[in-house]
């Protein structure tokens, strides 16, 4: 009934005093690693062609010297909707919106302006931009040129 592999194979489990369940356990351990045997075999021998390898160092070189700008047409490449040079906002009256125009200005630095405004009836100077959390001295010099107090 069973090849004499098969028998072979019986018996040794046997002497070795493998149960029903261990014997199977056993024999789907013993297909799995030959079939994966098959497997390694059947890829190694399937040869990849290599792919190119691309250059991108001219690319990088660009991305660098773009990230690194800080020119205006950098900013507005980042920032879409950063005023033109010529035009200004009155931090007296802007609305968070307008503010948010400013370069590295969101929408909670925005909301400070607007309250220390509020608390302090208005800006006297541009200098007291510096005073509200989120502006310091790098952010100020960006910003500056796009800011009036309307006066």
């Amino acid at each position: 009934m069973f090849p004499k592999g098969m028998k072979l194979i019986q018996q040794l489990f046997q002497k070795i005093g493998f149960s029903k369940n261990e014997r199977l356990v056993v024999f789907f351990l013993l297909i799995t690693f030959v079939l994966g045997g098959i497997v390694k075999i059947f890829f190694v021998s399937v040869t990849l062609q290599p792919t190119e390898s691309y250059d991108f160092s001219s690319v990088e070189e660009e991305f660098d010297s773009l990230s690194n700008s800080s020119s205006p047409m950098t900013m507005d490449l980042l920032k879409p909707n950063v005023p033109l040079k010529n035009a200004s906002i009155n931090v007296n009256t802007a609305t968070a919106k307008e503010l948010e125009q400013l370069p590295g200005v969101g929408a909670s630095v925005a909301e400070r302006i607007i309250a220390y405004r509020l608390e302090n009836n208005r800006f006297s100077s541009l200098e007291e931009l510096k005073e509200i959390k989120g502006i310091g001295e790098k952010k100020f010099e960006k910003i500056k040129q796009f800011v009036t107090l309307g006066n």
